[in-house]
């Protein structure tokens, strides 16, 4: 098989710990189903390459090398994939080495010889171990880096894992189920006894100690001195929860296989991690996490197929699942603008356009949704062997008016347009008055251009040449977009559970040339900060700021901060793995924008070029108590008008990348504005002017530079 991809796969379980681990007994059967299932149903998609480590073999030591010798095999069509079943443990984090660890720990996997009898020498394979690996095994080493990466998979089945790269059981009185976490067992007569949080190690005993300078660790962001490799990890719980086993297999494994072998391979990892979630929820009180590390130029993996398998294109769906104890489920809920106003959900079975089935809502939570089928219609679906999708006509669309200025006198294409509106649903409606629209439609030089009401030079999206059938269509597709930018800037909580405003504090800080950081003062939640002197690929930069995110409040909450820019992008990324749980302000709950990464401030070329006066952007947080996913309300760039000018430039953000107790679905969201000052407003010279008018953009050039 010449031209099938190899999957080099590195299982690792333990059940035979010793003591003072307490033992387990569902990690091995775990790693073989999977391997069962890769040697049966993914055998005929790749060239299997499947090392296993098992109990005593399973070491630490043993683990490194396979990564290093076996994973790092993978050529860049290839699959590496690394799979652990066991107890997960944390242990202290120097704050004083890891200065942006949210909750003071570090979080790994207890190994077979992690934790000695002796009660010294801890050697857990933590996060940030792992972090090193990765990047190894996805860009290579500084001696041997590599051109392009492998599909890199990290799946991890045991306690804290969702931070890798609490809860109980709700049936309680079953003695069948077993933490996969690290409890040390009753201690003999006169011993002393380990805590279940593991003491600091010295910075000796980690395994990239000779490659890394501490001192860079202790003054620079973490991605600055430890960046991320590629990969995707799936994680069967959050990092402060437990991973269960019963029945002689973990609860996240049992579904993960059922999951796949249910879907015939062919899921995204998306959907995977949410119908797993739903699958579980209600049952134990674990929540199975995914994360795209490597960079926000990562985050389209998540919606690959598994195993870099073909899949379908980002949902603008939910999952639809059955829970035996709640019922039909949508993981989509307030959070997302779900709301009990909406007649009808439709369904269908997924990856399929048939048969439709329509539910009404029958509740709404933070992040789900609980749907009801008339008896009929239940009858025909079904619970265990099919798996759903469903969607809102109009969902993720904010009603927008628009007003239409026909300069060129194009009466047919105006009229055209009027049409088509008039079929897009309701949140796309025509203003008579421009002063009653929210955006405006110019049919101006030859094109359809989408501008602020009152300002036709100054396109926002880059204009569609021609009256044609396709560029109506395209400038229809763009409002769209536009539409569902708004929805996620006007997304907010009207009803009655919402958490206190001051819940959750967003901070902003300037970043001085000696590396410290100044508070920015926010205003009515706007953020204001001059230009500093400086450059960036030939256009004035503003110098890096800092963005912390805290819990103020007394209890744990789910944030997000979402980075909405002037070209019409939802960005996801600014926090590691996009949500992130905090724990309440007594426990020093708090996460940094890019895990401590500078924010470069830049000003988009359009900005420039069509004489703003400043550059407008947008933070939005959505905090809730309860676990919720923001990858729907996610959104690529539009085509940026300053390609008018450029082919070479364009599209670049205005920043760069590098209470009271309430009910338990909580959730309140804020918008924060970053105004950012031109600092070329009005002082363009007349032959850059010139220059710029003999391009696409002439035109608008003369509108705007009288």
């Amino acid at each position: 098989m010449p031209n099938t991809p190899k999957l080099y796969a590195l299982l690792a379980a333990v059940d035979a710990y010793r003591y003072p681990v307490r033992p387990l007994n569902g990690c091995l059967n775990d790693i073989m189903r999977f391997k069962q299932y890769l040697e049966t149903a993914e055998s005929r998609n790749f060239q299997l390459q499947i090392e296993v480590l098992a109990n005593d073999k399973a070491t630490k030591g043993n683990i490194v090398k396979l990564f290093e010798e076996h994973l790092a095999k993978a050529g860049p069509d290839d699959i590496a994939l690394f799979y652990y079943a066991g107890h997960g443990a944390q242990e202290k984090a120097d704050p004083a080495i890891w200065r942006f660890e949210p909750d003071g720990k570090l979080e790994g996997l207890v190994c077979y010889d992690s934790i000695p009898s002796t009660g010294q020498n801890f050697n857990l394979l933590v996060d940030k171990e792992l972090r090193f690996l990765i990047r190894r095994l996805a860009h290579g080493t500084p001696q041997k880096p590599r051109k392009e990466s492998p599909h890199v998979v990290m799946i991890f089945d045991c306690c804290h894992s969702g931070d890798n790269t609490r809860n109980v059981y709700i049936a309680k009185e079953s003695r069948s189920v077993s933490e996969r976490k690290f409890k040390p067992m009753p201690p003999a007569a006169g011993e002393s006894r380990m805590g279940a949080i593991l003491p600091p190690r010295k910075w000796e005993q980690f395994l990239f100690a000779k490659d890394i300078k501490l001192a860079d660790l202790k003054s620079k962001p973490l991605p600055d001195v430890m960046p991320e490799g590629r990969h995707v990890q799936l994680a069967a719980c959050q990092s402060d929860e437990s991973a269960y086993e019963s029945g002689g297999s973990g609860v996240f494994s049992r579904n993960l296989v059922d999951v796949l072998q249910r879907s015939g391979g062919s899921i995204s990892y998306f959907d995977l991690k949410n119908r797993l979630r739903y699958f579980i929820k209600n049952q134990f009180q674990q929540s199975p996490q995914i994360f795209g590390g490597g960079g926000p130029e990562t985050a389209d993996d998540l919606y690959k197929g598994f195993l870099n398998k073909s899949s379908g294109s980002q949902p603008l769906y939910g999952n639809v699942v059955y829970n035996p104890k709640s019922g039909w489920i949508m993981d989509l809920g307030a959070v997302h603008g779900i709301s009990t106003q909406a007649t009808v959900v439709k369904v269908i079975p997924a990856g399929k356009t048939s048969p439709v089935f329509e539910a009404r809502i029958k509740s709404v939570a933070a992040s789900d949704t609980l749907l009801q089928f008339d008896p009929a219609t239940e009858s025909k679906l079904s619970k265990d062997k099919e798996l759903y999708q469903g969607y809102i006509d109009g969902f993720l669309s904010a009603p927008i008016r628009l007003y239409i200025s026909d300069v060129d006198k194009e009466e047919s294409a105006a009229r055209q347009l009027k049409e088509m509106l008039g079929k897009q649903g309701k949140n796309l409606s025509v203003a008579q008055k421009e002063r009653e629209a929210d955006y405006a439609i110019q049919l101006m030089n030859g094109c359809f251009s989408v501008t602020k009401p009152g300002d036709p030079y100054r396109p926002l999206v880059y204009p569609q040449k021609g009256y044609t059938q396709a560029a109506l269509q395209q400038t229809l597709t763009d409002l769209q977009h536009i539409a569902q930018w708004e929805y996620v800037k006007n997304l907010n909580n009207d009803g009655p559970n919402r958490l206190p405003l001051d819940a959750v504090a967003v901070e902003f800080f300037k970043v001085q040339p000696d590396g410290k950081e100044t508070p920015i003062a926010v205003s009515a939640d706007e953020v204001r900060t001059a230009f500093d002197s400086g450059n960036f690929d030939g256009r004035p930069y503003g110098g890096n700021i800092r963005i912390r995110v805290s819990n103020r409040s007394a209890f744990p909450v789910f944030v997000s901060l979402l980075y909405l820019s002037n070209s019409f992008e939802v960005f996801g990324e600014m926090i590691t793995g996009k949500v992130q749980k905090l724990e309440p302000l007594a426990a020093g709950g708090a996460a940094w924008v890019f895990d401590g990464g500078n924010v470069g401030l830049l000003y988009e070329p359009s900005v420039e070029y069509f004489n703003h006066p400043e550059s407008l952007s947008y933070f939005k947080l959505i905090a809730s108590k309860q676990e919720f996913s923001v990858d729907t309300l996610e959104q690529a760039a539009l085509a940026d008008p300053a390609l008018l000018i450029t082919r070479t430039r364009g599209g670049e953000r205005g920043i760069t990348r590098p209470a009271n107790n309430a009910d338990a679905d909580a959730w309140i969201t804020r918008l924060f504005t970053l105004r950012l000052p031109n600092p070329r407003f009005n002082k363009i010279s007349k032959a850059e002017v010139q220059a710029w008018s003999k391009t696409e953009a002439g035109p608008w050039m003369k509108g705007i530079y009288k």
